[in-house]
C-alpha cells in the first residue's frame, strides 16, 4: 500500500508518534484510565513534545500547506480556549500541538494513521464488547472496583463500566466500553467510521460499527442513517439502506419481545418523542431546561450572541449538557461560525461527496456533543480526507 522507500513509515520516531496519537485519539473520550493521576494530561504532554521533535526531525515545515486551513485551526483554538485558566489554556496547547504536524504530512503518511487507529481502535472495541457479553450472561469472573470521577460514579470491571445505580434490564445493556458516557464513544467511534468512507467490508469498521449499535446512542444511529445514505445516494446504495433499515428494525423488533423491552424503549421509542417544552426530540435533546433559560438570557443581546457570556457559562459550569446551545453560552455564534468553517475547509478544497458527507456528519455531531477539538474529531477528520483524496487520485491515474 506504501511505498518501500518512505523515511516517514520506517521511521521508528514516526511510529512512537503514531502510537502516542492513538493514545491522544483513545483519551479525548475519557476513557475511565484517562482520568487516573492526570493520565490524559500526561499522554497529551508526551505526544506533543514528539510532534514537534517529527516537525523539525522531517522539516514538515517545509511542506505545503493550506494557510486559511492552518490559520481556521489556530483560530479555532485561540477562540476556544481563550477564556480558560492557564492549566486549561496549557492543556489545550499540549492537545492542539498533539495533531497539528497531520496537516503537513502527506496522504500516505496520513492514511497509515488513519489504518493504525482504526485497526488497533477495533481490536480495543471487540476485546471491551466480548467481554461485555460474557459479563450478561454471567460468565465473567471478576468483581468489579468503585470508581467515581466528578458527578460519574460506576462499577468499573476493567473492561467496561457500567454505573453503579444501573438497572439488570435497562442500563446494563447500554455498551459504553471504557468511557465515561455512551456518546462519548459513539462520538469518536461514528466519525471514524465515516473516515474510512463506511466501508463495512474492512473488518476493523465493522467492529467499531457494533460497539456503536450496542451504545445505543440515538444520535449515532441518526447520523449513520443520514451519513450512509448521503454517502450512497444511487440505486444500490438504496438498496443496500433499505435491507440494513429492516436489519435494524428486525433487531429491534427481538428486543422488544423479549426480556429486554425496557431497553428498546427507554433507549429508542422513548427518546424520539416529541418535546413541547423544549421543541425538540427528547433523545437529540442535549440541553437542561435550566441552561435552555441561560440560553435564552446569552442570545437576547447583540454582543453575548457573537461572544458568548463567560460569566453565565460559569455560573453553570457544574449543569451537565453537551448541546450546541451550551457552546452558544460559552463561545458565542462567532464560534459557531470558526467551528463550521474550519471543517467546511476541505471539503471546500476537495469538493467530494465523501469530504462532504463527513462534514456533514462531523458537524451533525458537534451538534448532539459540541466539542469541535476533541482530538478524535480534527485527527478523523484530517486523515479522512488524505484517505478520500488518495483513493480519488488513485481512480484518477488509473483511468
Amino acid at each position: 500500500m506504501f511505498q518501500k522507500n518512505d523515511v516517514f513509515l520506517q521511521s521508528k520516531i514516526f511510529r512512537l508518534y503514531v502510537f502516542l496519537l492513538f493514545l491522544v485519539f483513545i483519551s479525548s473520550m475519557y476513557p475511565w484510565f484517562s482520568c487516573l493521576f492526570y493520565a490524559n494530561t500526561i499522554v497529551v504532554f508526551v505526544c506533543s513534545i514528539m510532534a514537534i521533535i517529527i516537525f523539525f526531525h522531517f522539516k514538515l515545515y517545509l511542506q505545503k500547506v493550506s494557510v486559511l486551513l492552518l490559520f481556521f485551526a489556530i483560530l479555532l483554538f485561540v477562540w476556544e480556549f481563550h477564556n480558560c485558566n492557564v492549566w486549561g489554556y496549557l492543556s489545550g496547547v499540549f492537545a492542539f500541538l498533539a495533531w497539528l504536524p497531520l496537516l503537513f504530512l502527506d496522504n500516505r503518511q496520513n492514511v497509515y494513521i488513519l489504518d493504525f487507529i482504526t485497526k488497533w481502535f477495533a481490536v480495543f472495541l471487540t476485546l471491551s464488547i466480548v467481554v461485555y457479553i460474557f459479563f450478561l450472561v454471567g460468565l465473567f469472573p471478576f468483581s468489579p472496583i468503585k470508581f467515581s470521577y466528578q458527578q460519574y460514579n460506576f462499577l468499573n470491571y476493567y473492561f467496561f463500566v457500567i454505573p453503579q445505580n444501573a438497572n439488570v434490564s435497562n442500563e446494563f445493556l447500554r455498551f459504553r466500553s471504557v468511557f465515561l458516557e455512551p456518546g462519548h464513544m459513539a462520538m469518536g467511534v461514528t466519525i471514524l467510521i465515516f473516515a474510512n468512507k463506511f466501508n463495512l467490508k474492512n473488518k476493523n469498521v465493522l467492529a467499531l460499527l457494533c460497539g456503536n449499535l450496542f451504545s445505543f446512542s440515538l444520535a449515532a444511529y441518526v447520523v449513520m442513517f443520514i451519513g450512509f445514505f448521503m454517502m450512497n445516494a444511487s440505486l444500490k446504495g438504496l438498496k443496500t439502506c433499505a435491507l440494513g433499515g429492516l436489519g435494524i428494525l428486525f433487531a429491534i423488533a427481538l428486543l422488544n419481545n423479549s426480556s429486554y423491552k425496557g431497553v428498546v424503549d427507554a433507549y429508542i421509542f422513548n427518546r424520539l418523542e416529541y418535546s413541547e417544552t423544549t421543541g425538540t426530540i427528547k433523545g437529540m435533546n442535549r440541553t437542561p431546561l435550566v441552561y435552555e433559560q441561560a440560553f435564552e438570557e446569552t442570545v437576547s443581546h447583540v454582543d453575548t450572541f457573537w461572544l458568548g457570556d463567560p460569566d453565565l457559562a460559569l455560573m453553570f459550569k457544574d449543569v451537565s449538557g453537551a448541546g450546541v446551545k451550551k457552546y452558544i453560552v460559552e463561545k458565542g455564534m462567532l464560534g459557531i461560525c470558526i467551528v463550521v468553517v474550519f471543517y467546511l475547509l476541505f471539503f471546500l478544497k476537495e469538493r467530494t461527496q465523501d469530504s462532504f458527507v463527513l462534514t456533514i456528519v462531523i458537524l451533525l455531531m458537534l451538534y448532539q456533543d459540541a466539542y469541535p477539538l476533541w482530538p478524535c474529531v480534527p485527527i478523523s477528520y484530517i486523515v479522512g480526507n488524505a484517505f478520500f483524496n488518495k483513493q480519488n487520485n488513485f481512480v484518477t491515474s488509473n483511468s
